[in-house]
């Protein structure tokens, strides 16, 4: 049986997504509707979820972006009971902000659900039912007390848990221009070549769970040849590679072992003039064996840290972009490549290129059916 994928949207969103590759999120549930309210105002209060925190806006933030977990926040807050006893404070002393993740447990659970409604400079207090320390309470707080919190968002970074099990985790320091490199796996275009037929049959305002079958979703094909420069270096420091610098450029192509699956991973999700930290646990990195590199080896089972900055990549055609003679000629070459892997012993890698050869003709096929 044919494997299906769930999508559930209204005709106004599907039309959003159809025009913005990217634009869901793996986190979204399928089937699962999203109530958006209207956004407060300065003095007003309202609830946070159903769990007792509320929230009330007094100063507004800008823009309209968000902070989601695993993001890293930095934070000034000022914590009290509800008879303005202070417990814990950012502005005293040196005053310095507290920097922390999202979802770490780092701090307690409704100041995070609080957080992650705040735009960036935004001023807020949070409010925590009487349970939020439990009945036992910590020091300075009674137990079975309600806690305020006065919050100031000041900043974040974006942190991509790529594999969602940290393993390869992109912190994005500077975050780059629109043009996105898309992975390997991802679905591109409008979704699938479904959901455009789909909308056909819609009305405004409608939401509808669509069933589709996986011959009708498109994955990307082509390889992707990228130019970055970074730095790899260990946990204390040390640089063991520096690629890209001084008038050479680096070069490689996704999924094919020119670099670590860590890098090569992290560097798929990123945007061109992208600048992001990436940590690298050694199951993703260079294993568990010593591994010679440009200025060091190596040791075993090493934590690996990349500064990369994405200077420029190019992406081949889609096989649905290409006529008959390119069809032929990528499906030759894919061919060909997993031949000379084959040879070698890399059967994993050289059935992927055998797949693609038959997806080459397929998805270009699909994509001009009609409906």
């Amino acid at each position: 049986m044919a494997r299906s994928s769930r999508l559930t949207c209204s005709s106004a969103a599907a039309m959003a997504m159809a025009a913005t590759p990217g634009s869901s999120s793996d986190d979204d549930e399928a089937g699962e509707e999203i109530e958006l309210a209207p956004p407060l105002r300065v003095g007003e209060e309202r609830a946070i979820g159903s769990s007792g925190v509320r929230k009330r806006l007094l100063r507004a933030g800008e823009g309209w972006a968000t902070p989601v977990p695993p993001d890293e926040v930095t934070v000034h807050y000022v914590g009290s009971l509800p008879d303005g006893t202070q417990f814990a404070s950012t502005r005293g002393g040196g005053g310095e902000p507290r920097i922390f993740h999202l979802g770490s447990g780092d701090v307690v659970a409704g100041l995070e659900r609080g957080i992650c409604t705040m735009k960036k400079g935004e001023k807020a207090l949070i409010m925590l039912p009487p349970l939020a320390y439990g009945d036992k309470g910590a020091p300075g707080i009674p137990a079975g007390s309600e806690l305020h919190f006065k919050v100031e968002l000041l900043s974040w970074l974006t942190v991509v848990d790529i594999y969602r099990n940290g393993g390869i985790v992109k912190k994005i320091l500077s975050p780059g221009g629109a043009r996105q490199t898309g992975d390997l796996d991802e679905v591109t275009g409008h979704v699938c070549p479904a959901l455009p037929k789909v909308l056909k049959t819609m009305k405004e305002g409608e939401k509808a769970v669509v069933m589709v079958q996986s011959q009708w979703t498109l994955v990307r094909i082509m390889p992707i040849e990228f130019t970055p420069r970074y730095t790899g270096c260990l946990e204390d420091g040390t640089v063991f590679e520096k690629l890209g610098f001084d008038g050479e450029p680096f070069e490689f192509t996704i999924d094919e072992e020119h670099v670590t699956v860590g890098l090569d991973r992290a560097v798929a999700t990123m945007v061109k003039g992208e600048f992001a930290k990436v940590t690298v646990k050694f199951e993703y990195g260079f294993g568990n064996t010593e591994v010679q590199r440009q200025f060091i080896a190596v040791p075993p089972c090493s934590t690996l840290i990349y500064e990369v900055e994405l200077i420029d990549f190019t992406k081949e055609k889609e096989s649905w972009e290409m006529s008959p003679d390119e069809k032929l000629e990528a499906g030759e070459k894919l061919k060909v490549a997993g031949n000379d892997l084959f040879k070698i012993e890399k059967f994993e890698r050289a059935a992927k290129k055998y797949s693609k050869v038959v997806q080459v003709f397929r998805a270009g096929l699909l994509h001009s059916m009609g409906p």
